[in-house]
């Protein structure tokens, strides 16, 4: 995976979207791929109605990442049963690991390649960000460096940040989360009852 794969993917989003005929959308992201819509977010904002950016990740460097990823490269294998069917139905059984191994190997050299620990995935540029954002963020999320979040609200200090009670990584598929986060979700969008 080339180590700007998250603006490949914003375009291919904004390409999808052409593809479809859709003018406006609401991008709901999770992860890498709240990183991917923050990135359609900024290269065409006329398209994006809103975001909701979950388990959002800002730092290029994660050092507390990085053993999780040095596990799971080596080792697919441990993730759990659930994970591991769902990725092999949407890679194939023979071919997930190797997904798997892309992923954790692209957050290795980008992780490498900063000259400064606080650079981050938006080469400074996230605060240029006009479209109203939600950020949906489990409040013991493993994947997220002290301080994080805080240099988020300063970088885009007019939207909003959630920290959702009991939220892990994925709070949206967490039984304990995903109440919280469907109703702040719901009530960002002013979606009725």
């Amino acid at each position: 995976m080339p180590l700007d794969f998250h603006r490949k993917a914003a375009a291919e989003t904004i390409a999808f979207l052409d593809g479809l005929g859709i003018e406006r959308a609401i991008l709901w992201g999770h992860s890498d791929g709240s990183v991917i819509a923050a990135m359609a977010g900024m290269a065409a904002p006329e398209r994006c109605e809103a975001l909701i950016l979950e388990a959002f990740h800002y730092l290029r460097r994660k050092p507390g990442s990085r053993s999780f990823f040095e596990r799971f490269a080596a080792r697919p294998e441990d993730l759990g049963a659930e994970t591991k069917a769902l990725l092999a139905e949407d890679h194939g059984a023979d071919r997930w690991p190797t997904v798997l191994r892309r992923n954790c190997s692209v957050w290795f050299r980008i992780a490498d390649s900063v000259k400064r620990a606080d650079e981050d995935l938006y080469d400074g540029q996230l605060g240029e960000l006009k479209v109203p954002t939600l950020f949906l963020h489990g409040s013991l999320d493993p994947r997220t460096e002290p301080g994080e979040m805080e240099l988020v609200r300063a970088t885009l200090p007019q939207a909003e940040v959630r920290f959702i009670a009991n939220g892990k990584h994925s709070p949206h598929s967490e039984e304990a989360a995903c109440g919280e986060c469907n109703a702040t979700a719901k009530e960002f969008l002013h979606i009725g009852p």
